[in-house]
């Protein structure tokens, strides 16, 4: 095995991962066939942009490449802040000249809290709405309703604010985290102020399928007039002035506080036909990183952190919801198109967006025994979501495929986007979730499909699109998993849930409870409910669909079929098992089997040795 050190501070080192993979390429054709390459990380090592490692600049398809972390070997997209000096009222400031804009601060590890005004919570999907806050046109404006061109105010002082046009308006409602940056202001002839929010996010807010905002915002975030509350914070992007809070007695030299520079940390990416292979990343942190597209264009997610194209006109959300072409968040750490890259005994914390992300491509990879929290977005995102290149893809070498997660613990994910799935994977196949621990996360544990139809894909509910074959989704395995306390804030989703049909899909032998933080005998056997069935269930007359966070265990949306759920354990869960059925008879092909509901342990007929089976394996533990 041939051995690289990498470190910014030994001596006889290379300085940075770029170095050494050169030193690496200068060794092709030089190495036998099939020697081991392993680069050793040294301590922390500090980036301002992302680590691009392509096919025609890796050797690792002659020679397995080992990158592994020793002393506590850290990979940041954030610099230490130093320098402070007090501005008023233990308020802290530090001048970062380098800095563009950041949407993130981490201080002692932990993303701290951007300035806001209260929050107004809501009740499941509930469109929030008062004297206060509504929509509203410009005088002399026609639009329709759904076509409002802002929001009037009975809060005046607002125009008053520094850099409006960072302030951010927040709308939460059913299964969607929706950010809207306020572009101005104008005053209204009745005293109020009219807010004109960014386009077209916020037509797509008003507009987009499934749930829509109500008129008023649940917050405002980043405004530099609440500063005061510790360890709040806000960065001015004109003066590059950082100031944050603190307690009396308490001050900037107590505590470490890192200023992300950057939004991704690697990316490994090749071509179909050319794919980077037979790299591992061990014992390595990930760290540090912001997310800034929704300061510039705003985040109207329609489901699942999936967003809409900055570039589509507001009148194209309008008239074609369905027919949009789409985009995920971007992760810290992405892998596309290539065979054979893992991620081992890893640490992914302290990241504005997404952790690790496996795109077009991706085959034969593995992500074990890691650790995920405090994690911006969704922690794990495999596949691809829209359009043929995803779900029918004219070249199979697109597909993502063989991936393995297993042995990872999950936690405090979807801290900034609410909408994010711990584990989410979109058109995959052969793709296995297994003897995971999730938890503390705001909607969704683990995600499966995309398409809405139980034959094959649709543009969207109720307006299918035929195709002469599958899509690429089956064979998928989601077992042994242990799960608690997620759908804590969002409703609509569950500790499992699929979408679409993936032929010969398994779930099988998860141990879920306390999901919504529900505490109770919940719903007692399968729940299905749709238009094509005889006996229609109404959730209106259902107390459990008036809880927040339902269903909250094993949802089946619409179109999944081919699936088979067996061996699960539920307790604690408002709905169990719940088949959502709008638009076809796929609940016609899902098999439902042998799962334990509302038994607690301790009380008879909990299956023990199944609940036991679930979760970290003993190596894990």
């Amino acid at each position: 095995m041939r051995e690289y050190l990498v470190s910014e501070t030994a001596k006889e080192a290379y300085g940075t991962l770029e170095e050494a993979l050169e030193a690496v390429r200068m060794e092709e054709g030089k190495l036998p066939e099939g020697e081991k390459i392993r680069i050793l990380v040294d301590g922390t090592l500090h980036f301002c942009k992302p680590l691009k490692i392509r096919w025609e600049d890796s050797i690792s398809h002659h020679h397995p490449v080992l990158v592994e972390g020793i002393h506590d070997a850290c990979i940041s997209g954030g610099k230490i802040l130093e320098g402070f000096s007090v501005w008023r009222d233990n308020i802290w400031r530090v001048h970062v000249p380098e800095a563009e804009y950041t949407r993130h601060l981490y201080i002692d590890g932990k993303a701290a809290k951007r300035t806001a005004t209260s929050y107004r919570s809501v009740s499941r999907w509930e469109k929030l709405s008062g004297e206060d806050y509504c929509f509203s046109n410009l005088p002399g404006e026609e639009r329709e309703e759904g076509d409002y061109s802002g929001i009037a105010t009975t809060h005046t002082e607002i125009a008053l604010w520094r850099n409006i046009r960072d302030v951010e308006m927040v709308f939460e409602v059913g299964w969607v985290h929706r950010i809207v940056p306020i572009e101005g202001t104008c005053g209204l002839p009745d005293g109020r102020l009219y807010l004109k929010p960014v386009e077209a996010a916020f037509t797509a807010a008003q507009n987009l399928p499934g749930v829509q905002i109500g008129g008023c915002p649940n917050c405002l975030e980043n405004v530099f007039e609440l500063l005061g509350n510790p360890l709040e914070w806000y960065f001015d992007r004109e003066e590059k002035m950082l100031y944050v809070g603190f307690a009396e007695g308490d001050s900037p030299g107590n505590h470490t506080i890192v200023f992300p520079m950057t939004e991704q940390l690697l990316e490994v990416s090749g071509r179909p036909e050319e794919k980077p292979a037979h790299i591992c990343f061990r014992n390595l942190t990930f760290s540090d990183t912001t997310w800034l597209r929704p300061a510039r264009f705003g985040h109207p997610e329609i489901q699942a952190n999936q967003l809409g194209y900055e570039e589509i006109p507001r009148e194209l959300v309008r008239e074609k919801p369905y027919e949009n072409d789409y985009r995920k968040v971007i992760g810290a750490v992405r892998v596309l198109s290539a065979r054979d890259v893992s991620f081992e005994d890893c640490t992914f914390t302290a990241l504005g967006t997404g952790a690790l992300q496996y795109e077009y491509g991706a085959e034969d990879c593995r992500i074990i025994g890691n650790h995920f929290y405090e994690i911006g977005g969704s922690a794990i995102v495999m596949g691809d979501f829209y359009g043929e290149r995803a779900h029918h893809p004219a070249d199979r070498g697109e597909i993502v495929r063989a991936i393995r997660v297993a042995n990872n613990r999950i936690h405090h994910t979807g801290r900034d986007f609410k909408g994010s799935v711990a584990v989410i994977a979109g058109y995959v196949q052969d793709v296995e979730v297994s003897h995971n621990l999730i938890y503390e996360v705001p909607y969704t544990a683990i995600s499966f499909g995309w398409g809405w139809g139980s034959e094959d894909v649709s543009v969207g509910p109720y307006r299918p699109t035929p195709w002469k074959e599958p899509s690429v989704s089956m064979r998928n395995k989601i077992m042994y998993n242990h799960i608690h306390h997620c759908m804590q804030v969002l409703c609509d989703g569950g500790a499992i849930y699929t979408l679409g049909c993936m032929t010969g899909t398994v779930i099988a032998g998860n141990y879920i409870h306390e999901s919504a933080g529900y505490a109770g005998e919940g719903y007692g056997g399968v729940n299905i409910m749709g238009w094509n069935v005889e006996k229609v269930h109404d959730p209106a007359a259902d107390p459990y669909f008036a809880l927040h966070g339902v269903p909250g265990g094993i949802y089946l949306d619409e179109g999944s079929a081919g699936i088979e759920v067996c061996g699960n354990v539920l307790h604690d869960v408002a709905v169990p098992l719940h088949y959502h059925n709008q638009i076809d008879e796929g609940y016609k092909r899902v098999i439902f089997r042998e799962n334990t509901v509302n038994k607690r342990p301790g009380q008879e007929g909990f299956p023990h040795t199944a609940a036991a089976c679930a979760g970290l394996e003993p190596d894990y533990r």
